[in-house]
């Protein structure tokens, strides 16, 4: 018998099955090794169900994001606890979170291959990023998110009730985890700018509330969102993570806007007085109800109001002159979009091109202002770079459509 077992021994057979320890397949290690080279600061973390990849990133408290400072403390009032319904809201228990899906649709088998989670520490924001790195990884991946939930008290989203935890939990029932970790207080952020911004955005999206509020820049390597199913099916196909660089960008700037617009409107509701002459806030509710009542009056408008950004935000002076252009205020209409011309608005200049091309039937200052609208998106370093390809492709259709009709007219002058 001790022949046998010594034998056994020796071909690698081992008594009992706690010293195993099984491989992981080699297609799977290819997948988190081709996600270490692409991101050479992320590190592979264990829980019971397997490795995931963190690319974690950290970024220094005294970067501002945008024109907020991440140093702001965080000091809820009474004002923001109703604004956000949260009493005891604490900075560094909120758990800021967003995700890259394959789909829109959970009932589509539509599942999460990414996610930022991003919180403040002492000196640094740090944002975990788990990259899932193929499907068999799913468990391991959503354990993790899991993991990292149990040491917050608060999470912070954007959309997130409707769209991103109902997505994540889809998931774990799917695969029949028994994960009871995700019942976490979310505060969702899409519902405050909804009630509080929607009449001075021109839409509600996450890229606006940073471009329009924040002054976030993005950088080239930004790719917009709806790009990224297709990208991480090219991961899968090719083995290759470098397709996912973008898609690791845009959803990191996604969760710090989301940590630094909670910081903003804490400061804005500190600085609220509806007696202070300094409000921006309140004037600019004030504002709305004042362009709509010279709107609708008979009295002659006063253009100059709308031209200056001291008042008014941008968005609603472009509302402000479409307006007037419906009224038949052209000229005044044609004053606010140039006034905003002038600070270096590529919209106005569409907008006046526009003007002169359907309501003066002028070519040549239509493709003025189209061309001007053309250099200004050229040199806008806050569009990134699917975001700015597709709207130059957009505005030189138009400018070949322009050429066109003034061809013809000069034929019918002919």
């Amino acid at each position: 018998m001790t022949d046998i077992m010594d034998q056994l021994t020796r071909l690698g057979v081992v008594k009992g099955t706690l010293s195993l320890r099984p491989k992981q397949p080699a297609k799977k290690t290819a997948y988190l090794d081709a996600l270490q080279k692409t991101f050479p600061n992320g590190f592979i973390v264990e829980n019971e169900y397997g490795p995931v990849f963190n690319n974690q990133v950290r970024m220094r408290l005294d970067n501002p994001h945008g024109l907020i400072d991440l140093r702001t403390s965080l000091e809820p009032n009474s004002l923001y606890c109703h604004i956000t319904g949260f009493t005891d809201l604490n900075k560094s228990q909120l758990l800021a979170m967003d995700i890259e899906t394959s789909g829109l649709s959970a009932e589509a088998s539509a599942f999460v291959f990414m996610i930022g989670m991003g919180y403040f520490s002492d000196e640094e924001y740090i944002v975990d990023q788990l990259i899932l790195s193929d499907l068999s990884a799913e468990k391991a991946f959503l354990r993790q998110i899991e993991i990292t939930y149990a040491k917050f008290a608060s999470l912070l989203t954007y959309n997130g009730r409707s769209f991103d935890q109902p997505m994540i939990l889809n998931r774990v029932r799917f695969h029949r985890l028994p994960l009871r970790g995700f019942d976490i207080p979310n505060l969702d952020l899409l519902h405050v700018v909804r009630r509080f911004w929607k009449q001075d955005l021109p839409n509600c999206r996450l890229a606006t509330v940073e471009k329009e509020i924040l002054h976030v820049e993005r950088g080239e390597e930004e790719v917009p969102g709806f790009m990224a199913p297709e990208l991480y099916r090219a991961f899968l196909d090719s083995g290759d993570a470098e397709s996912l660089r973008g898609v690791a960008y845009h959803n990191q700037i996604d969760v710090i806007s989301l940590s630094a617009f909670l910081l903003h409107l804490n400061q804005v509701t500190r600085e609220y007085n509806p007696e202070s002459e300094n409000n921006q806030r309140f004037q600019r509710m004030e504002n709305v109800m004042n362009i709509r009542r010279m709107l609708s009056s008979p009295d002659p408008v006063d253009v100059e109001a709308f031209c200056t950004s001291n008042t008014f935000l941008n968005t609603n002076r472009r509302r402000i002159a479409e307006q007037l252009r419906v009224k038949g205020h052209l000229l005044e209409s044609i004053r606010v979009l140039e006034s905003l011309y002038e600070e270096g608005d590529c919209l106005a200049a569409e907008k006046l091109s526009l003007i002169y091309e359907q309501d003066q039937k002028d070519f040549d200052r239509a493709l003025h202002w189209l061309m001007r609208s053309l250099e200004l998106l050229d040199a806008d370093a806050t569009i990134g770079f699917w975001s700015r390809k597709g709207k130059m492709e957009r505005l030189q259709k138009r400018l070949r459509s322009l050429n066109q009709k003034k061809d013809k007219e000069n034929e019918q002058r002919q």
